[in-house]
């Protein structure tokens, strides 16, 4: 007997969905690949669509599905400058991720939304990540800016509790 099957829009741009597993700890991997056609140069500055290669994979914390921990999996995709000297490769920079961080901005966001009536450690312990998940989250959304609205619940629910 096959299992029904849902199908739930990620709503971030430029990625197509190679694959989906349940993993033994029951969390949600998502494999994608960026469909982004090329990167902005680290040197120069222009824009470049010279594929080079793949980095290693990333794994990075994303929303909830179905209350299950959820992680987007993909290997960011290398270009190369024929415009600078020694032709030097780039990692393509996705616009849903900050190149250091381990979640998506969305579930950034979420951990903020989290805080309303909460506090840092009650949101860590909800959600299975650390305690300077949260706080680097909630500082993160103060340095470049939150929507004013979730960063408002945020720091009323108690963010510095």
């Amino acid at each position: 007997m096959s299992r029904a099957q849902v199908t739930v829009p990620l709503d971030i741009p430029d990625v197509r969905v190679l694959k989906t597993e349940i993993n033994p700890r029951g969390e949600l991997i998502i494999s994608i690949e960026s469909t982004k056609p090329g990167a902005t140069c680290h040197r120069c500055g222009g824009w470049i669509d010279k594929f080079h290669g793949h980095d290693n994979w990333v794994s990075v914390r994303h929303l909830p599905v179905f209350g299950r921990p959820t992680y987007l999996r993909y290997r960011p995709r290398r270009y190369q400058c024929l415009e600078c000297e020694e032709h030097p490769t780039t990692t393509q920079r996705l616009d849903w991720q900050d190149a250091n961080s381990p979640h998506t901005f969305a579930y950034d966001e979420h951990l903020l939304l989290q805080l309303v009536g909460s506090t840092i450690e009650d949101v860590s312990l909800k959600e299975q990540v650390g305690y300077e998940a949260v706080l680097g989250a909630g500082l993160y959304a103060l340095l470049v800016g939150a929507s004013p609205s979730v960063l408002r619940a945020a720091l009323m629910g108690g963010m510095y509790a």
